[in-house]
C-alpha cells in the first residue's frame, strides 16, 4: 500500500480490508509508510500516519516507542535475513534502501515472525533515537501470512530481492487457500 493512498481510504475502506484479510481472501502488504499504516494506533504518530490497526497491539509496537521519530534518514542497509524458510536468499545478509520506516518490535512470536532485522543504524538526524534500530526487525508477518511489513523498501533495492519475495508471496498465498479450505 503506497502511503499515497492512504490519505484517500475512508474508515469504510478500512473496514473492507480488514474483511478482506479476515476472510483470507489476500495479504496486505506494506512497506514503509504502508507499514506504519498496518501498526496499531500509536498516538504520536496520528498525524503522520493514520493507523489502521490491522494489526493487535499485543503483538508488535515501535522499537523506539518511548522516543519515536519517524524522521530517521535515507541509506542503503544491510538486512540479516531470519527466516530463511520464508526469505530464501543466497546470502545471509541482503543490502536494502532505507527511507524513515518503522523499527518494529514482536511483542508475541506466538503472533508474529521476524523475517529479517537491521544491522546498522541510521539517525541522520540529532532528535532520532540512537541505539535502537540495528537489531529491530525491518521484515515481519503475522503467523496467518495475510499482512507482511517490510520497514525499509526492497522493492527499490536489488535484483537479490527478486527471489526472496516472490517466494514469501506464494507462501502467503498457500497459507490463505489453506485457511479457506481448513474453514
Amino acid at each position: 500500500m503506497p502511503a499515497e493512498h492512504d490519505a484517500q481510504l475512508t474508515p469504510e475502506g478500512v473496514s473492507k480490508i480488514k474483511q478482506f484479510l479476515q476472510q483470507h481472501k489476500g495479504v496486505y502488504v506494506g512497506s514503509c509508510a504502508g507499514a506504519y499504516n498496518a501498526l496499531p494506533f500509536y498516538e504520536p504518530m496520528k498525524d503522520f500516519n493514520p493507523s489502521w490497526s490491522l494489526l493487535d497491539s499485543s503483538s508488535i509496537t515501535l522499537s523506539d516507542a518511548d522516543n519515536h521519530h519517524w524522521k530517521r534518514g535515507v541509506a542503503d542497509v544491510p538486512i540479516k535475513i531470519v527466516d530463511a524458510n520464508l526469505l530464501p536468499a543466497n546470502s545471509e545478509t541482503l543490502p536494502c534502501m532505507y527511507q524513515n520506516g518503522p523499527l518494529l518490535k514482536i511483542l508475541d512470536p506466538q503472533l508474529m515472525i521476524s523475517l529479517g532485522t537491521f544491522t546498522t543504524e541510521v539517525a541522520q538526524f540529532p532528535d532520532c533515537a540512537k541505539e535502537v534500530m540495528s537489531g529491530s526487525d525491518a521484515l515481519v508477518a503475522n503467523r496467518q501470512l495475510n499482512v507482511v511489513l517490510f520497514s525499509p523498501h526492497p522493492e527499490f533495492s536489488t535484483f537479490e530481492w527478486v527471489k526472496p519475495i516472490v517466494h514469501l508471496f506464494r507462501s502467503c498465498i498457500k497459507k490463505q487457500k489453506e485457511q479457506i479450505q481448513s474453514a
